[in-house]
Formats: structure tokens, sequence, C-alpha cells
């Protein structure tokens, strides 16, 4: 009986240590395959995002923004509420010019782009209005220049230098009718050489003696030497006068 009871105890004792040994081998994980000497990465697991998806953008087509104070990270607002159109000579053959709308202009002008869907452009007409007392029609010649309404500002090659000129800011649709905007003030472009102008009455009495003392005619002379020049001259009007003065007596 006790021999029983013991074989019995061996069995059980068997039977608990095979379930830790099974145990343990599930709790162990599997170490990681190697390949040359080096250890694989774990696998990276990425949660999944939701990504909305985002109609893409077109490019300008012409028509101006639908608001007159669009939002802008500038500090600057789009508009001050004042149709104009200004121009400043750069060079003798460049102009400078720049606009802006009020809120009236504005709505008017995107009126005028509902009602003629992508056949209307905005222009600069570029009036040559020299020695003219300009009517919008008696220009002595012009020309137009594709221009965007949102840039606000423009450089044109006038090519004309000592010329009077006016421009015109507006749209012009597929039939040719013209919508002034705003109209510039005149400015004129500066000389690109001498003055054709001479005038021989400009020259001052004893210019010759002036451009003397000055050095003119000993050109290389030092500071110092025409100093002593002027210098001497001064005396000798002194001494001159002062002679005459005793004989005047």
């Amino acid at each position: 009986m006790p021999r029983k009871i013991k074989k019995a105890k061996i069995a059980i004792k068997s039977h608990l240590k095979s379930k830790r040994s099974k145990r343990k081998a599930q709790a162990v994980k599997p170490k990681s395959e190697k390949i040359i000497g080096k250890s694989l990465p774990k696998p990276l697991f990425i949660s999944k995002v939701q990504v909305q998806a985002v109609k893409p953008v077109s490019a300008f087509s012409g028509v101006p923004l639908q608001t007159p104070h669009p939002q802008n990270t500038s500090g600057l607002p789009f508009s001050y509420n004042v149709t104009k159109l200004v121009l400043m000579a750069r060079d003798p053959h460049w102009v400078f010019c720049y606009w802006d709308f009020s809120a009236e202009t504005w709505k008017w002008i995107q009126e005028i782009y509902r009602s003629h869907p992508g056949s209307v452009h905005a222009i600069l007409r570029i009036y040559e209005v020299s020695d003219v007392k300009f009517n919008g029609l008696n220009a002595n010649h012009f020309f137009d220049m594709d221009v965007s309404l949102e840039t606000k500002n423009w450089y044109v090659h006038v090519n004309g230098a000592n010329r009077e000129w006016i421009f015109d800011l507006a749209l012009v649709d597929a039939a040719g009718k013209f919508y002034l905007v705003a109209r510039s003030n005149r400015v004129k472009t500066p000389r690109d050489r001498p003055s054709d102008v001479v005038d021989e009455d400009w020259m001052i009495e004893g210019f010759d003696e002036i451009y003397a003392l000055s050095g003119g005619f000993g050109r290389g002379l030092s500071s110092g030497e025409i100093k002593k020049r002027v210098q001497s001259r001064y005396l000798f009007d002194r001494v001159s006068s002062s002679s005459h003065v005793k004989q005047f007596k």
C-alpha cells in the first residue's frame, strides 16, 4: 500500500511538471530570425489614418476674386476703397502704374465678368498725348496691354522718351466693347539725350574771368595754387580801387 501511494505521488509530480513546462513554452516568445549574424527588426505596425479627398485648385482663370477684401497675411487691406489709376515715370522708356478699386467699382467689375463668362479680359490702354489736350479720342497713338486686375500694379515699356502719357484701366469683351474702370494722371517721360534747345544768352558778363580765377584755364593746378591766384587778384583789385579813390579826391 505505501508503495502504491509513492508511485501515485511520483505520477502526479511528473504530470504537474509536464504541465508547467508546456506553460513555459507557450509563454516564451520566439526569438527573431538571424541573417548574416544580424537579427531582423520587429515589424512596424502603423495605425490607419483617414485621409480626406481634396479637390484640385484650378489656376487663375482671369475672373476677379469674389470679394473686394479677400483674406491676406500681409496685414494690408486688399483695397482702400478708392478707384484710381496712378502713373509715375521711372525713366525715359518705362512708366510704373498702380491702381485700386472702391467696393462699388469692384462689384460692377464682377457683374461684367458674370454677364460675359470667359470673354472679358482686363487691359491697360496706353495713350501718347504729347502736345494734345486729351479728351479720350484724340491721342497721337495708343496701344493695349493685357494685365491682371489682382496684381494692382504694372511696369509698362512705353519706348518713348520726352513724351506725355495717359493710361486707361479697362475691360474689353469679345465684341470689342470697352468698359472704362479708371483713367490715370498725365506724366512725361524724361529725355534720354541732351537738350536740343541752344540758348546763347545764358552766359553772364565776365564769365571768362570767373572761369579763369577758378582755375578753368589752368587745369591741373592744385587748390593751393588756385587760392594764391584768387588772393593776388583780390589784392590787385583793392589797390586799384584805392588808387582811383585818391585820384578822384
